[in-house]
């Protein structure tokens, strides 16, 4: 290495050392400055440029008097005997019949009578705030308008989870879950509108949207 070659390398040196002594200072000037932001200042270019502002900063803050309230909280016994009504469907919708056996060719099989269906009120489609178990504001006046109408009907309650066709296990376990949520918080608002749980009949399935009640006349 010759003279001149050291003698820039040390003028490098020095000028670097001044650069950083510069720095020291201005962040000290500076109090709680970051002095990795006043590098990034002193050498330009896209690194020195501020973070732009997050998304919705300068929205104006949502109107909570707007968010629906909450369901009204039933009864632990109502709770238990709406929950095994439930289950005890869900296991009837899952049990499969057995399909009949061979016949031979000479023989038919009887028809089964024809059974009367028994006459229903139009579905009352029921409309939740996506993802979740909570009734929309007007759906819950249908409810109570639906539970002062019906007599001594029974009603028939489903909810439906927002299931797709190509969900996997775990998103349909969980779309079942959301399902028996809303199921269970339709019947909390005919309860508590007056209609005993004994007459409720509750249904839940993963796929569809939203829930249904109608009146089922005996």
């Amino acid at each position: 290495m010759n003279a001149r070659t050291a003698r820039a390398r040390r003028q490098a040196l020095r000028r670097r050392a001044g650069l950083m002594a510069g720095w020291l200072a201005a962040a000290g000037l500076a109090g709680c400055a970051d002095p990795v932001a006043l590098l990034h200042q002193h050498e330009g270019g896209a690194i020195a440029q501020s973070r732009p502002a997050p998304p919705g900063l300068d929205a104006p803050y949502p109107n909570l008097a707007s968010v629906p309230p909450p369901p009204p909280k039933v009864d632990i016994a109502s709770q238990d005997s709406l929950r095994a009504m439930l289950e005890a469907a869900h296991r009837r919708a899952l049990a499969v019949p057995a399909p009949p056996g061979g016949v031979a060719p000479s023989q038919s099989i009887p028809k089964p009578a024809p059974v009367a269906a028994r006459p229903t009120s139009p579905p009352l489609l029921i409309g939740f705030v996506p993802g979740s178990a909570i009734v929309a504001p007007a759906d819950q006046r249908a409810l109570r308008a639906l539970a002062q109408a019906r007599g001594s009907a029974r009603l028939m309650v489903a909810g439906f989870g927002e299931d797709g066709p190509q969900a996997d296990a775990a998103a349909s376990a969980k779309a079942l879950t959301l399902a028996i949520e809303r199921a269970q918080a339709i019947a909390a608002y005919l309860t508590a509108a007056g209609v005993p749980s004994d007459r409720i009949s509750l249904n839940a399935a993963a796929m569809g949207r939203g829930g249904v009640a109608e009146l089922v006349y005996d």
